[in-house]
């Protein structure tokens, strides 16, 4: 297992509480018989590493084949609900849990690199606003949508819509995955990601009069301008967008 590189992706399950797959990866070293770091017996990372597989179960099965986009939601076990459509936060989770998956041989390199190009290819189809994906899309065609089952929107006015910074900071985050992991889709992940300015989402209002200038805006109204709320808490997911923004040189590290 290569950890150096899987270590991203624990980091970033952990902030969606799915820490198994960290456990996963231990139990990954030992069926490989390399040394496991984190103490745990030989059944506990069996334990963990089921728990993965099942998981991936999951994901694998969530996927629209109309368009290789990840749905909302699925009902397994005949379970009637099928949620299709996806947001960026959606596609971004995706794209890490294909690498998790290659990561611990749950699937091969080549499973791997097919199911990436087929989601990439039809989010590099996908409408956008200056580069940022909107809120919410129909998997069945990849038109843009008004919210879950929402009403068609695809070839209207952008105007108004609203861009989420953390969504579109997960998705940021599969794209970076995806250009580390697999270096023949490099340049076209590095394209979609240069095309996102993080800049918008940061207040830079004067930081001595105003006491939200210097946070991150919630979002962006396409056209408009922000969104009226601020991110001023430290510890949630709402880092991320933070990460990604002076990664990018687009946000300063005062943010």
């Amino acid at each position: 297992m290569q950890l150096k590189r899987f270590l991203p992706v624990i980091a970033l399950f952990f902030v969606f509480g799915a820490s198994s797959l960290m456990g996963a990866a231990t139990a990954s070293a030992a069926s490989r018989n390399t040394t496991a770091p984190s103490g745990l017996s030989q059944g506990q990372q069996q334990a963990l590493y089921a728990i993965a597989k099942q998981t991936w179960r999951f994901f694998d099965a969530d996927t629209d084949p109309n368009t290789h986009l990840p749905m909302d939601n699925i009902g397994l076990y005949g379970v009637p609900a099928k949620g299709a459509y996806t947001s960026p936060t959606n596609i971004g989770v995706y794209f890490w849990s294909v690498v998790a998956a290659q990561d611990l041989g749950i699937i091969d390199q080549n499973g791997a690199v097919q199911r990436v190009n087929a989601t990439l290819t039809e989010v590099e189809k996908l409408s956008k606003w200056d580069g940022f994906l909107f809120s919410w899309y129909d998997t069945t065609n990849g038109h843009r949508i008004s919210g879950p089952g929402g009403t068609d929107q695809e070839g209207q006015s952008p105007t108004g819509a609203f861009i989420s910074t953390v969504d579109s900071a997960w998705y940021a985050t599969g794209l970076i995955l995806v250009r580390q992991v697999f270096p023949q889709f490099a340049p076209r992940a590095t394209a979609l990601l240069n095309a996102m300015n993080f800049g918008i989402f940061y207040d830079n209002g004067n930081q001595n009069q105003s006491i939200t200038a210097g946070q991150m805006y919630g979002g962006y109204y396409a056209d408009e301008g922000p969104a009226g709320f601020h991110y001023g808490l430290l510890n949630t997911e709402t880092r991320i967008a933070a990460y990604i923004g002076m990664g990018m040189h687009q946000m300063p590290g005062d943010v």
